[in-house]
């Protein structure tokens, strides 16, 4: 098991969108949570290899993919996590659109019953993201 295991950033996906679109709001929900929560918290080291020409700035921390099998499922783990203090961040289908004033919009003006999360990621101590985040598989494919 990987030492440094006592904080993780998890990300967790609806299953019911195709892989790019999954990767798509992965990336997105990612760098705002980076972006709420300081890059400081993820205590980046650097992989180097001078020889290779190779330099890459990677977390201490573990990141974890997982599914859930619908939107309701990531909805309800994302106000778990913020009303347990959890730095968490949503990306719903609301934000995919022909320009960032159009998906604010979309967001803004989204219902309970078009706001069809697609991916909600989590930064925190291990042992309280495992209480929101047991129910979910690993993503296999």
């Amino acid at each position: 098991m990987y030492a440094d295991n006592h904080r993780k950033l998890i990300a967790i996906t609806n299953r019911q969108y195709s892989v790019p679109h999954r990767q798509n709001a992965v990336l997105h929900a990612t760098v705002g949570l980076v972006t709420l929560v300081g890059i400081d918290a993820f205590e980046v080291l650097d992989y180097d290899n001078e020889e290779l020409g190779v330099r890459a700035q990677i977390s201490l921390f573990p990141n974890v993919g997982l599914a859930a099998k619908n939107g309701s499922q990531l909805l309800n783990t994302y106000r778990q996590a913020s009303e347990a203090n959890i730095a968490c961040n949503i990306f719903c289908e609301s934000m995919l659109g022909a320009s960032a004033d159009e998906q604010v919009r979309q967001t803004r003006e989204a219902t309970l019953e078009t706001l069809k999360p697609m991916a909600v990621v989590l930064f925190g101590e291990a042992d309280a993201l495992h209480p929101l985040t047991k129910k979910f598989s690993v993503i296999k494919e």
